[in-house]
């Protein structure tokens, strides 16, 4: 897959949000609406994978009408998809800490993806029936 379409696809997959992600990833469209028109088929292709980001309909169209169009080796574009997909990477590349702290404690089990904290675990003793 080239770089624009990865870039663009990636970044619509990801959830745009309002951050550096977003400007980069309008950045990179508004490059496009310039270069192709704003009723181009590449934009087109862009609407719909941003109403159905999933769908893989919507990916493999793009790909092949940003391919259709010719615009992979354009320099301009080249640069703001690196610039994209850099952002992408270093989003994906955060380090997600785990601390946890545990004592005295007979039986625990305790499992997690992402960030998580867990403390002040006590052990109580059992209660007098």
């Amino acid at each position: 897959m080239n770089p624009i379409a990865t870039s663009l696809i990636s970044a619509v997959v990801y959830d745009l949000g309002k951050g550096t992600i977003a400007k980069a990833y309008n950045a990179l469209r508004g490059a496009l609406e310039r270069k192709l028109g704003t009723e181009s088929e590449v934009i087109k292709a862009i609407e719909g994978l941003e109403a159905d980001p999933n769908s893989p309909g919507y990916k493999l169209v793009l790909q092949e009408k940003i391919t259709k169009a010719n615009i992979e080796k354009d320099p301009e574009l080249v640069n703001l998809a690196q610039k994209l997909l850099d952002l992408l990477e270093d989003r994906q590349g955060e380090k997600q800490n785990i601390v946890q702290n545990v004592s005295n404690v007979k039986y625990a089990a305790t499992s997690a993806t992402g960030n998580a904290s867990i403390g002040n675990i006590t052990e109580h003793p059992e209660s007098s029936k």
